[in-house]
């Protein structure tokens, strides 16, 4: 079965535009003009993820994904697309629930890796533990004038900065290590902690975390992808283990 996405714009020409890409991609497109019709097809069945604009008639973008949220629908990521790029536009959407942010106008390319990203990649959404350290960075302190941008062009700064700063903890440990599954968490639980540290400053970072931490594993190369990338892969039951959050917090590999 096709996995589905959800377009909302009411604006028709751009939610056809990009319902070609999403199948252009391999995906099945279900559009919608309002978010209240994409809401209740929702409540029927739920897509593998959305997409929706901003301003819309009636009911928002950010209303509609607080909606899915508060009724417990929100087994899907939302990507909010507008054509605003401005740091209230993030402080909102990561209150509603959103989980991740296109300026509209974004070239197809990139629309379609950001699908791939979600649909393919092993987070289902933005982690709960991340979506808050986003919020409180955000509340501290003010964004770049071009958040969205800013946003996409940081990852691969933070990722390089941690690798390293991983890498030098790993030399102390040896070759052996994270053959078990609690060295494993261990070690995500460091990386974890080395990417809030770098962007603790930075709540647009934030949104970009655990993209980070596969790049960081990724960044290791064998054997430390093969030990760890099974446990990324169910992400929010090892955030909540007692090993990993003490990782996460001490920086401490034993």
């Amino acid at each position: 079965m096709t996995a589905e996405v959800i377009l909302v714009d009411d604006e028709r020409l751009v939610a056809k535009l990009y319902g070609r890409a999403v199948e252009a991609a391999g995906y099945e497109a279900t559009l919608f003009s309002d978010a209240e019709s994409a809401f209740k097809r929702i409540v029927q069945r739920g897509p593998s993820l959305l997409v929706t604009d901003l301003n819309m008639p009636g009911l928002s973008g950010y209303a509609l994904a607080e909606r899915i949220t508060e009724r417990g629908l929100k087994s899907f990521p939302i990507i909010l697309m507008s054509a605003d790029d401005t740091a209230e536009l993030i402080k909102a959407g990561v209150a509603s629930g959103v989980d991740d942010f296109l300026v509209k106008g974004v070239s197809f390319e990139r629309f379609r890796a950001r699908l791939d990203h979600w649909m393919k990649g092993p987070f289902a959404g933005l982690p709960v533990h991340v979506r808050i350290a986003a919020r409180e960075s955000l509340a501290r302190s003010g964004a770049p004038e071009s958040p969205i941008a800013f946003l996409h062009g940081s990852l691969d700064r933070v990722t390089v900065r941690a690798a390293a700063t991983v890498e030098d903890l790993l030399d102390a440990v040896g070759g052996e290590y994270g053959r078990t599954a609690a060295e494993a968490l261990r070690l995500l639980g460091v990386i974890d902690g080395v990417l809030a540290l770098l962007s603790r400053s930075n709540g647009l970072t934030q949104l970009r975390r655990l993209e980070a931490m596969v790049g960081v594993v990724d960044r290791l190369g064998e054997p430390w992808q093969a030990r760890l990338h099974p446990h990324i892969a169910r992400f929010e039951a090892v955030a909540r283990d007692a090993t990993f959050r003490h990782a996460a917090q001490s920086l401490r590999l034993r």
